[in-house]
């Protein structure tokens, strides 16, 4: 009996290891709404996530995907990435904040962060091109070098100002990197 429990518990552990290993990828099959599941396919299916599991200011468990979108995604909330990431590729997402996990802008990326505090938590951003764009609407460049630089890496690499990283103002307020 022992030995037929322990074996159900081994066969639902892994089906739940290999659901949380799946990637999400965007569809906008519905609408631009980053947090609506319906704009999300799981990899591998025809079905969307579960309501509840992309909503603004709650832990995403998932890799995420979003690439060749002809829409600017728009996410009204802080995308709250737990420690998985969130891959952008020729795309543009508008939001306000990423927190916790990896952003990582790929050839053709393009996302403004209208937040304050743009990055939170333990969020690193990770530019994989040299074709990716980010821009902190409210953040002047200075700012960003100086408490923003270390959350941002090149090809995983750490950002150095000037080296490897343009911080460029965009218009009065904000900053384009």
């Amino acid at each position: 009996m022992k030995k037929k429990i322990f074996v159900i518990f081994c066969g639902l552990l892994f089906c739940f290891s290999q659901l949380r290993s799946q990637e999400i990828v965007w569809t906008g099959s519905n609408n631009a709404d980053f947090f609506n599941e319906l704009n999300w396919t799981i990899s591998g299916t025809n079905s969307s996530p579960a309501s509840g599991t992309i909503d603004p200011n709650k832990t995403i468990e998932f890799k995420l995907l979003i690439e060749n979108s002809s829409a600017d995604i728009i996410a009204n909330g802080t995308i709250l990435l737990g420690s998985e990431n969130l891959v952008i590729r020729n795309s543009t997402l508008l939001g306000q904040a990423i927190s916790n996990g990896t952003l990582m802008l790929d050839a053709g990326a393009y996302v403004t962060l209208a937040s304050v505090s743009p990055i939170e938590g333990t969020a690193i951003i990770n530019f994989d091109m040299n074709s990716g764009w980010l821009k902190p609407s409210k953040l002047k460049p200075e700012t960003v070098q100086t408490y923003y630089l270390s959350k941002i890496k090149i090809n995983n690499q750490s950002a150095v100002y000037k080296s490897n990283l343009r911080i460029d103002n965009y218009y009065a307020v904000g900053a384009l990197l």
